[in-house]
């Protein structure tokens, strides 16, 4: 994925229970992204 990518297929986030990573999951998803999310909190991520 490049910076000029608008229609991601795949993306993995490390980081993504909270903050800047959870806000790149969300906008990634409404822009069509199948997304995995990795995280220290499982409770966050469920």
């Amino acid at each position: 994925m490049t910076a000029t990518t608008t229609n991601p297929e795949r993306v993995v986030i490390i980081g993504g229970s909270s903050g800047m990573g959870l806000a790149l999951a969300a906008t990634l998803v409404a822009m069509g992204a199948r997304v995995t999310i990795a995280g220290r909190s499982a409770q966050r991520l469920v």
